[in-house]
């Protein structure tokens, strides 16, 4: 039986196709702005800018513990938010602005002496990183308040990831382009101009064409409860679900993004091909896409859950190990391996992610309460802090062998780049595998778990009824007890 017949989703009911394109661009306009930070803003900090290794790293880091305070609290905003317009799409549609202003101020580093620079950068880059929780919070809100059928949500988080995954092919070109063509600090800047442009426009599209149909409305009666502490720590109170889950998060996240970090510099300097860098970014990047295309099939053959997750890891570090070595054969073979690494990092991105879709449907099981954006809040956390980590590893590692804000120096240890690039990342990936071991939600459970969700929502379909706003049965929450 499928999961379609298993819930008896009405045609009607599902998300149509323009929602699930204008969500899978704005989606992917945001990514583009992730795409230049994770890939680009090292190297262009240390050797464009001309920041010190050291700093960079820490300045990083201490931006993701900023994180652990704001994005709870802007998850929580966007859960408790009830303004005409929606729960969500006020963030997208004006944080893509403050998002795109933000992201420019920081491509754009003045010449105003190192202090000013620095002082320059730090502003900038903490105000992103505000920004881009203010934008990415509402979007993984949003999603499951467009349906709360599994299948329909598996659909659009496919979609929205595939559409994410053109930005990394197509930025590292437009960058490549700009840079060999106008300069370092030009060719940077006029490409964030551009980034920022689709952003506003494509948050706008978003924002206007996606419905909440699935969120049931509760009465203003002055009873609601507010976002706060105490509504944060009732949603991760004994959930060790969602423990599992942000820590396979965390060191996956970490391996993903300390490779991206390190891309660059390893096409630069370990495979000696600095022009290269950016092209050859494009073509393994495709693996990502391919990967999360091919997702259903991949569950399908492995029988889906926890059991897909942990064969997807195990042929991930597979080929971290054949990766590592490939680039001593060619590179035409080192894009093929990391074009297959990349295939399995994208179809896990995605099955990661239905996990979090299902620790929402948990929560609301037990508590009665939709907390999907402070759920995702907490991922968002997550992958900054993986982030700031794996900047300052990788800042530091490459100082201590001897690399320069303009490249290695001499005697330095080129080798080094391979042992960031590879092993650490399968010490994580090993770790997130013996966490995800430890998930406690069973796949059989979660069947239940939505089955009884379909009762307190009533008789319409799990993919939501009514228009907007609008109850769409009895009230959500614990069955009531007594005669």
């Amino acid at each position: 039986m499928s999961k379609r017949e298993e819930f008896d989703v009405p045609m009607a009911k599902l998300v149509p196709v323009k929602e699930k394109l204008a969500y899978a661009v704005g989606f992917a306009s945001k990514d583009a702005v992730n795409v230049v930070i994770n890939t680009y803003i090292f190297v262009y900090l240390m050797e464009v800018v001309g920041i010190n290794f050291a700093y960079i790293g820490s300045m990083m880091l201490a931006t993701r513990i900023f994180d652990a305070i704001n994005d709870p609290i802007i998850g929580q905003l966007a859960d408790h938010n009830n303004s005409k317009s929606g729960k969500y799409k006020p963030f997208i549609k004006y944080g893509s602005i403050a998002l795109a202003i933000v992201f420019a101020g920081l491509m754009f580093v003045p010449e105003i002496g190192s202090v000013g620079k620095t002082v320059w950068v730090t502003v900038f880059y903490v105000l992103w990183s505000l920004c881009f929780t203010i934008v990415e919070m509402p979007y993984f809100g949003i999603l499951p308040a467009m349906t709360n059928d599994p299948e329909e949500r598996g659909k659009i988080t496919s979609w929205s990831r595939i559409a994410g995954r053109v930005p990394q092919i197509l930025v590292p070109i437009l960058i490549g382009a700009l840079v060999n063509s106008m300069g370092d600090k030009p060719g940077y800047f006029v490409a964030a101009i551009i980034v920022s442009v689709v952003l506003i426009i494509c948050g706008f599209i978003a924002a206007n064409a996606c419905t909440e149909r699935a969120v049931v409305a509760k009465p203003d009666d002055g009873k609601q409860e507010k976002a706060g502490i105490s509504s944060f720590l009732k949603i991760i109170k004994g959930n060790g679900g969602l423990l599992c889950i942000m820590l396979v998060q965390l060191c996956f996240t970490f391996n993903m993004i300390l490779g991206d970090m390190l891309n660059v510099q390893y096409i630069s300097h370990y495979l000696e091909r600095p022009e290269l860098s950016s092209y050859l970014i494009a073509p393994v990047t495709a693996g990502l896409i391919v990967g999360q295309l091919l997702v259903p099939k991949f569950q399908q053959l492995t029988g889906g859950g926890k059991r897909t997750i942990s064969i997807g890891m195990a042929g991930y570090l597979c080929m971290l190990v054949i990766c590592a070595f490939a680039g001593s054969v060619s590179i035409p073979f080192w894009v093929a391996c990391m074009f297959a690494l990349n295939m399995f990092g994208g179809a896990l991105q995605i099955m990661i992610i239905m996990l979090c879709f299902d620790n929402a449907d948990y929560i609301e099981y037990k508590t009665g309460e939709r907390s999907d954006a402070t759920i995702f809040s907490i991922v968002s956390f997550l992958m900054k802090l993986s982030a700031g980590f794996a900047a300052t590893l990788a800042a530091f590692a490459l100082g201590f062998a001897g690399f320069s804000m303009r490249g290695p120096e001499a005697g330095a240890n080129i080798g080094m780049l391979s042992i960031i690039r590879y092993t650490v990342p399968g010490i994580l990936v090993a770790l997130a595998f013996l966490f995800l071991l430890l998930y406690p939600v069973k796949d059989s459970k979660m069947v239940e778990i939505r089955a009884e969700l379909r009762k307190r929502h009533g008789n319409d379909g799990p993919s939501g009824a009514g228009e907007p706003g609008k109850p769409a049965g009895p009230p959500i929450g614990p069955k009531p007890t007594g005669k």
